[in-house]
């Protein structure tokens, strides 16, 4: 039980985890989306208010640099995420182990229980059929004394 118990937790973790994963890369997905569509803003204001193109170089290259540094994090915490999946496989596939090992021990000792119930059966009934055997006996002695007392 301790080791289906384990398992499941491994499992819910992975689940967890590379939930975690999707979550990192949609929000790195949505970044450079933002990026993209600053970008095309500053091509259009380019054209149209040249004053503000200097602010607009400064607001792109922090977004960039935001960006860098998400894409920084976020592969740090996917390669963290991912050492924890592993290591939560690894207890899994050690758990579902154990558990396989659990059984077979399991079979081999109900099956080591039924041999011993079938012996005991079998020399229970080996017992009461050689006690019927002799009660058998005793009655057909007593049967035949009685045949000899009526003759």
């Amino acid at each position: 039980a301790s080791n289906r118990f384990s398992l499941e937790r491994a499992e819910a973790k992975e689940v967890s985890l590379q939930r975690q994963i999707s979550d990192l890369r949609q929000s790195e997905q949505s970044l450079e989306a933002q990026v993209q569509k600053e970008q095309s803003l500053r091509e259009d204001e380019t054209k149209r208010w040249s004053p503000t193109i200097t602010e607009l170089h400064s607001k792109l290259a922090e977004l960039r640099a935001e960006l860098d540094m998400s894409k920084k994090e976020s592969a740090a915490k996917i390669q963290e995420l991912t050492g924890e999946l592993q290591s939560c496989q690894s207890q899994r596939d050690n758990a579902a182990g154990a558990f396989k090992e659990v059984l077979s021990k399991q079979a081999a000792c109900e099956a080591e229980a039924v041999a011993i119930i079938r012996q005991e059966a079998a020399e229970q009934r080996a017992l009461l059929l050689s006690e019927a055997n002799a009660e058998v006996q005793a009655l057909r002695g007593e049967v035949h004394n009685l045949q000899q007392e009526n003759d």
